[in-house]
């Protein structure tokens, strides 16, 4: 995360279908994430992905992740 946080690269958002996150989080073996996805109401389950890393969430997220970071920490 912390190298995540270094690059400072763009949070990409993506809209998929409860089926669609399923297959996506089945592929990189995150069972844990296909359970949670089949407990939605929400149809339009968005994910969020960063570089490598991908999660489930509602989100609004900031724009980047080095925006979130503040000067005292």
């Amino acid at each position: 995360m912390r190298e995540i946080i270094q690059q400072d690269q763009p949070f990409h958002r993506q809209t998929m279908t409860k089926e669609e996150a399923k297959a996506f989080f089945s592929d990189r073996d995150q069972e844990w994430k296909v359970e949670l996805v089949e407990g939605l109401e929400d149809q339009s389950p968005t994910v969020y992905q960063i570089g490598e890393f991908s999660d489930l969430c509602r989100g609004p997220h900031v724009l980047r992740p080095g925006k979130s970071r503040r000067s005292s920490c």
